[in-house]
């Protein structure tokens, strides 16, 4: 069983993505971000960075509880624990977490720092962002133009990872993807997968 602590932001969903795909059982605890429910004592002694999402493993290695914090964390981890979504051989690994890791540094970042640019209207921020978000977005549509998933012909957590920024801004920001069809062309295949249907629409 598995403790799931996390909010409906880009990196909650991505977890709660991974458990859904997995078909895992896990309880789930919703944390209200605007009453700082991450930053209470309790929640910090198994996140000490107050921030969702966060899983504890009850049935962890040799009978132990795991705590993971960070969401690329947790997504790795899972995907060891099950063997699924990460790879079959080492070529197919390293690139799953070189796009696991492109999302982590660079699109969730960028894209939320756009948001934030924009809710406070901060044009030369906004404008910083915009340029390297639609640059990042040229990136990827590279890479799906030859492939059908970001780490290549199999469906990853590189994937999951990405799919949730993606998703939101397929609908704010339309125009940043018509020079980049190739990823709306694998969000839109994402996004018909059961398990991303059951938790972006809950």
């Amino acid at each position: 069983m598995i403790d799931f602590y996390t909010a409906r932001t880009p990196n909650g969903l991505k977890v709660h993505i991974m458990l859904e795909e997995l078909g895992m059982k896990y309880e789930l605890h919703m944390l209200d971000l605007k009453a700082m429910d991450q930053k209470q004592p309790d929640y910090l002694k198994i996140n000490p960075n107050g921030r969702i999402p966060t899983i504890v493993d009850r049935e962890g290695e040799y009978g132990r509880a795991i705590p993971v914090f960070e969401s690329g964390a947790i997504l790795n981890y899972l995907a060891e624990k099950s063997h699924h979504f990460i790879g079959s051989n080492g070529f197919e690994k390293a690139q799953t977490m070189g796009w696991l890791m492109f999302q982590m540094s660079g699109i969730g970042p960028n894209f939320g720092n756009y948001n934030y640019a924009k809710n406070n209207n901060i044009p030369q921020m906004l404008n910083r962002f915009e340029v390297e978000s639609k640059r990042l977005l040229s990136v990827m549509n590279t890479q799906l133009a030859q492939n059908e998933y970001l780490a290549g012909g199999f469906y990853s957590i590189a994937d999951i990872a990405t799919y949730p920024w993606i998703a939101a801004y397929l609908k704010s920001k339309p125009e940043w993807f018509e020079l980049n069809p190739h990823v709306r062309r694998w969000a839109d295949l994402i996004g018909q997968r059961p398990a991303v249907k059951k938790v972006m629409n809950a």
